[in-house]
């Protein structure tokens, strides 16, 4: 999760605090999809640097 979305759920938080535990997985969730994102996006980025150095 990046800046805007992350300010965004945490208003939500404050704004709505009922929903607290569901608006928490749901932040939990999307930044470990976020975290996965990156790490495949990385990992295909540097095999292919390594590919091309052999």
């Amino acid at each position: 999760m990046e800046g805007t979305e992350t300010i965004l759920f945490f208003a939500a938080i404050i704004l709505l605090p009922q929903y607290f535990p569901i608006l928490a997985y749901a932040f939990a969730g999307l930044t470990l999809m976020s975290a996965l994102a990156w790490v495949t996006l990385a990992w295909h980025a540097f095999r292919d640097k390594l590919e091309e150095s052999d």
